[in-house]
């Protein structure tokens, strides 16, 4: 305690530079806003090709998170964002979203939070809005998607087992390539989808326009500054008296 009496002034000193480069950092940064909207992913009611499911096919709401970030989605919520007649201008902005946008799950949850930041509060809305949509539309085509290939694989049973050249093997056939024609098209509309009527889920929380910026958090980061300060202060008062003890020592 003689040594923090002795040594206050530099240990202000000290604390009080630590302020001022903390209030520098966060008070010249641009503020970055963030908006969020909550998506309830429905339970799994039927396997993949629409049979019953099993009790194993459990959801996995990581996979899901994973689904939000994915470049599939990105570019879904590019379409929400964008004029259509831009689209094909803007290069690499599905990229540039998937920076801005993170996920979280709430503990024993069916629920995905969609957090979207960016320097405007009205574009952190727009953008958390858009990502939670498009979401929801590409498990829809991928559902429908899953469906048609199970049809398919049903019409290729019927072809094998009926006999060459039959009207019912030509009727399969063709139902296959109409099956296979709707695949493709769903393929194609996960780049251009607006909405689909299969809902695997819904928003239950719109995104809002964000009133304060998420970040910098000035609080905090004058809070931290200036405790570090004090650390580094007192522990550099300590070592300014050993250093002085030396030296007077080997004076005498």
């Amino acid at each position: 305690m003689l040594v923090l009496r002795r040594r206050r002034g530099l240990i202000l000193g000290i604390a009080g530079a630590a302020l001022i480069l903390a209030a520098l950092y966060s008070f010249l940064r641009t503020p970055v806003y963030s908006s969020k909207a909550e998506v309830l992913v429905r339970p799994i009611t039927s396997g993949r090709f629409g049979d019953a499911a099993r009790p194993g096919d459990l959801l996995s709401l990581e996979t899901e998170r994973e689904v939000v970030l994915s470049s599939t989605v990105a570019d879904l919520a590019v379409v929400k964002l964008v004029p259509p007649d831009k689209v094909g201008a803007v290069e690499g902005l599905a990229e540039s979203l998937l920076e801005n946008v993170s996920v979280e799950i709430p503990p024993d949850s069916q629920v995905l939070e969609i957090f979207f930041s960016d320097t405007d509060p009205v574009r952190a809305q727009q953008g958390a809005q858009a990502f939670a949509e498009s979401y929801l539309d590409c498990q829809s085509i991928q559902q429908q998607i899953a469906e048609l290939e199970n049809q398919v694989r049903e019409e290729n049973k019927k072809i094998a087992a009926s006999t060459p050249g039959s009207a019912e093997q030509r009727d399969a056939q063709l139902l296959r390539d109409v099956l296979t024609g709707q695949i493709g098209l769903l393929r194609n509309e996960l780049v251009s989808v607006s909405t689909l009527d299969n809902d695997p889920g819904e928003v239950i929380s719109a995104a809002r326009r964000p009133r304060s910026p998420s970040s910098p958090r000035h609080v905090v980061n004058l809070g931290l500054g200036l405790f570090l300060g004090l650390i580094s202060g007192v522990a550099f008062a300590f070592f300014r008296d050993r250093v002085d003890d030396i030296v007077v020592a080997s004076d005498a």
